[in-house]
């Protein structure tokens, strides 16, 4: 392997801008507040040397050299060196024998053509079984469709025999021995030689998948152009074995600043694909990229592009906040049979409904409502309670905290109520007041305001969503406890999550939900949930741009507006403007933002490549 991988340098530095493989999509996330994972997809393994061959590797008999020389027809696929040759030899006594061997052109008829010589004779020392003939200092360079290998006695010692694999079909011959009385004639099966060769169509390395330097090539047995009689029939052939280079080890480079110099922070094995680094604190960004490296160090490739990595720790803060409208002092008390009453609230930042307070007048029986805002009315009922009796004069509260009914924007909160049942009010302008008649349609009351108050939830420690069918835009303001993983996190989402990455200006399925990233989640049904964690105070977006990005959103629950926003350089954004994809209006549009609520994402346009910061 050392003398091939020495002839591989060779033409490394004869391509000039040949490279060694680097792996490639490097990530680098965190779900705990002391340690940052980095998860990598290995190189292309490089292919030093294809074996051409055409037995199946089963020596079936030996024919003797001592009646004529063998030879057997090769076709590699293009312009190949040949570096060694492979011979299986049975030899039953004296052990230490010679043979020559040579290679020659086709003739008319498909059989070696003596006056066409491609290699000149070479003698070998051989003994029984595989031996390999290394010839890679010839620098025999083979480009033609078909050429033989002939091999003949090289002593004049009796009982040395080639071994042929008998098991193959002989209608489509390429191996022949030559016999002094008859000239040549196909032997009944494949002769067990083997030809390691490097295709060499640009002279750089080679990959599995072309993907770095020349393309690979499989054998191709069959493209013979010169025609037997009878035609020969297609024949299955073993895949041929590859030797190939794969990194002994990836070195991991970091830095704990944007645009720093980066330090060898550790090497791992190159059988691995990730690395935890526990090295770091919680609440600071740490930049990293990685090389492979060959031949015990002495070779390496480019190093990754750079990723950002932050573990974030600290606890959230939770706040209860009530709505109401009413001055605690009911003027008068109403009865409406049949009819459903409500109050319709607001709010600016996404929170949850935890409980419904009403003013009780008159004892009696009724049913708690709730509704979200629909083109400016109530929509959808969502609560789907039954009756309640309510016994007692003042508050009353009905929890809803396990219903998960997230707030965004405009809702309503009433009670259907039955003929005894009576709710406070005042009359107040402006009135909030909203009545169902029976049989009727919603009307706003202006200048009513209920008694009914709704109490609600804040946390930066929490993420409140409400999905709607479809796909719906979010971002993780915190990093969850359940992990990062979709599956996770969305588990109904049946693994319909994706990024949109502007290098290539496409949507990436995720593997992982990352901070300051923006996604695409797949929902089969309205849906309201919560996620808790670590709240995340601020992010950096290493990489962000060019062009449209999608990005996240911070944990505040009161927002955060444009400028806390920091770009290095400081001309990669025009207009600090983003645009939110909102579904509460039915099918979605986009619209303007000039904060960042928690668990939306935004669309946004960077001028170039760069840092984006945003903070509380």
């Amino acid at each position: 392997m050392k003398q091939i991988l020495a002839f591989l340098i060779l033409l490394l530095v004869a391509a000039g801008m040949a490279q060694w493989p680097a792996p490639t999509a490097l990530q680098a996330y965190s779900s705990e507040d002391d340690r940052i994972v980095l998860e990598w997809t290995p190189p292309e393994p490089i292919v030093i040397a294809d074996t051409l061959y055409y037995d199946a590797g089963v020596g079936g008999r030996g024919i003797a050299m001592d009646s004529g020389m063998c030879a057997l027809r090769f076709s590699p696929t293009s312009a190949c060196s040949v570096l060694a040759l492979r011979i299986n030899f049975y030899v039953p006594f004296f052990p230490d024998r010679s043979i020559n061997f040579d290679m020659w052109g086709v003739n008319a008829y498909g059989l070696p053509d003596l006056a066409d010589n491609v290699f000149p004779t070479t003698f070998f020392n051989i003994e029984g079984g595989w031996n390999e003939m290394d010839i890679s200092l010839s620098g025999l360079i083979i480009d033609r469709d078909d050429f033989f290998v002939r091999v003949s006695k090289g002593d004049t010692l009796p009982y040395l025999d080639i071994m042929v694999d008998d098991e193959t079909d002989t209608l489509d011959p390429r191996s022949f021995q030559y016999h002094y009385m008859y000239g040549w004639r196909a032997l009944p099966g494949d002769l067990m030689i083997r030809m390691i060769v490097l295709y060499l169509d640009t002279r750089e390395i080679v990959t599995l998948h072309g993907s770095f330097g020349k393309t690979f090539h499989t054998v191709d047995p069959f493209s013979d152009l010169i025609k037997y009689m009878p035609p020969p029939a297609p024949r299955g052939r073993p895949a041929s074995p590859l030797e190939l280079i794969t990194p002994d080890e990836y070195r991991i480079y970091r830095s704990g600043t944007y645009g720093g110099g980066f330090s060898s922070l550790i090497t791992v094995p190159g059988s691995l694909s990730t690395y935890t680094d526990n090295s770091i604190m919680s609440n600071h960004t740490y930049y990293y990229t990685i090389r492979a490296e060959y031949d015990s160090g002495s070779a390496f490739s480019p190093l990754t592009d750079t990723v950002a990595g932050t573990a974030y720790s600290g606890v959230g803060v939770t706040l209860y906040d009530t709505l109401f409208y009413d001055d605690g002092s009911p003027g008068a008390g109403v009865g409406f049979p049949d009819a459903i009453i409500a109050n319709k609230f607001g709010v600016d930042t996404r929170c949850k409904l935890l409980a419904i307070d009403y003013n009780i007048s008159n004892v009696g029986q009724g049913i708690p409502k709730f509704y979200l805002d629909e083109g400016g009315e109530p929509g959808e009922e969502l609560l789907g309670y039954s009756s309640r009796i309510f016994n007692s004069l003042g508050w009353a509260r009905i929890n809803v905290g396990t219903e998960n009914i997230i707030l965004d924007g405009d809702f309503y909160v009433g009670i259907e109520m039955n003929t005894a049942l009576g709710i406070s009010l005042e009359e107040s302008r402006p009135g909030h007041a909203w009545d169902l008649p029976p049989g009727g349609v919603w009307a706003a009351v202006p200048d009513t305001n209920y008694f009914i108050r709704v109490l609600l939830q804040y946390s930066d420690g929490t993420a409140f969503y409400h999905m709607y069918p479809g796909w719906n835009a979010i971002s993780l303001p915190i990093i969850p406890e359940d992990g990062i993983s979709p599956a996770a996190l969305f588990p109904w989402a049946m693994g319909q999550v994706f990024y949109f990455e502007p290098d290539i200006g496409s949507y990436i399925l995720a593997d992982h939900i990352m901070p300051g990233k923006g996604y695409f989640v797949l929902s089969n049904i309205e849906r309201s949930f919560s996620l808790d964690g670590v709240p995340i105070h601020f992010y950096n977006l290493y990489n962000a741009g060019p062009g449209w990005d999608f990005i996240g959103s911070l944990s505040d629950f009161s927002g955060v507006d444009t400028t806390h926003i920091s770009t290095t350089p400081d001309t990669i954004l025009d207009s600090p403007l983003h645009f939110y994809y909102d579904r509460s209006t039915g099918l979605g549009t986009y619209r303007t933002r000039t904060d960042f609520s928690p668990g939306e994402a935004y669309w946004i346009y960077f001028n170039e490549e760069g840092l984006f910061n945003i903070s509380e």
